[in-house]
């Protein structure tokens, strides 16, 4: 006999938390319908992109009413602004932006960009979240250590061989719903940055030059430099790390002293890209609901699908 629970949750990255954070705000508002109780399935198989990004929370380059993608990323942006600013693992930083490729293109694009930003230490940040859902839903929510393998209208199955019925079951897999069959043009690409420790500072900042990010996390005093994602990579599983000469020739690019013999290392990871970089937040099947595609947008972006997904 199968056991009946209220609502599943799948996921450990951002996505899952902003949801589990978004459906515990709710419930202490009044907001829900009914008392809920909750599964929460964290896969040991599959790893989270969340721990392998730079975090960079901006609206630089951002317009409103130029497209619905565009205003979503905004809308996204000033969500978490108003909720997250003074949450640990989160800090202001100022933004700045330098010509890069076609300056009017750019003047126009970031001449009238914010400076101001923010800055998440993913562990951190994800670790702050946890703890205050869990302090709102407490016994209500219950932990599994497990790996989708299928799922139905009111029915997923487990790898361990257990099946769980379900009023509602929210997926928050990033890349790893590249493995359950979706048809709407999504794909897994490689992600990749580099960071090393360096005392520059109480100050966070940030210096922006086309696709790269040269980024300093004070309350950690931490570099990080990114994109450096490959290009070329269409089976979308990092496999080779940027080249020591690489990264060299990318940090001469922002023509910014830094101290000397520093211990670069690589993060790699595997994020969910949608069909031109639209995410996706709805209904999938029966009451099986997904939240993915959101590629470099996942800490904006997943609390404004929780938000209307939950509305």
């Amino acid at each position: 006999m199968t056991e009946k629970l209220s609502d599943i949750v799948i996921g450990q990255g951002i996505a899952a938390h902003a949801f589990l954070w978004t459906y515990a705000q709710m419930i202490k508002e009044g907001r829900l319908d009914r008392a809920r109780r909750v599964i929460w399935i964290k896969s040991p198989v599959f790893p989270t992109c969340s721990l392998t990004s730079t975090s960079l929370i901006s609206r630089a380059g951002l317009h409103r009413g130029e497209s619905r993608h565009g205003d979503h990323l905004i809308a996204g942006f000033e969500l978490f602004q108003k909720y997250f600013q003074n949450f640990s693992g989160v800090e202001v930083a100022t933004q700045k932006h330098l010509p890069h490729g076609d300056i009017d293109n750019f003047n126009k694009r970031f001449g009238d960009a914010p400076e101001a930003c923010l800055l998440a230490s993913s562990r951190v940040f994800l670790s702050s979240l946890e703890q205050t859902f869990k302090s709102i839903l407490k016994d209500s929510l219950i932990e599994l250590s497990d790996t989708l393998v299928e799922y139905s209208e009111h029915e997923i199955t487990l790898h361990s061989g257990k099946k769980l019925n379900f009023n509602q079951c929210y997926l928050a897999l990033g890349a790893a719903n590249s493995l359950l069959g979706f048809t709407d043009k999504t794909r897994a690409v490689s992600g990749q940055y580099a960071h090393a420790k360096a005392d520059l500072g109480e100050s966070a900042w940030i210096l922006s030059k086309g696709p790269h990010n040269l980024i300093y996390r004070a309350q950690d005093k931490t570099l990080l430099l990114g994109s450096l994602d490959d290009k070329e990579d269409e089976l979308g599983w990092p496999n080779l790390a940027p080249r020591t000469n690489d990264l060299k020739s990318i940090l001469e690019n922002f023509e910014v002293d830094l101290p000397k013999g520093l211990d670069w290392k690589i993060e790699v990871g595997v994020r969910h890209k949608g069909h031109k970089r639209l995410p996706f937040w709805g209904r999938v099947a029966g009451e099986v609901y997904s939240i993915h595609g959101l590629y470099k947008n996942g800490y904006t972006l997943a609390f404004l699908a929780a938000k209307e997904l939950l509305r």
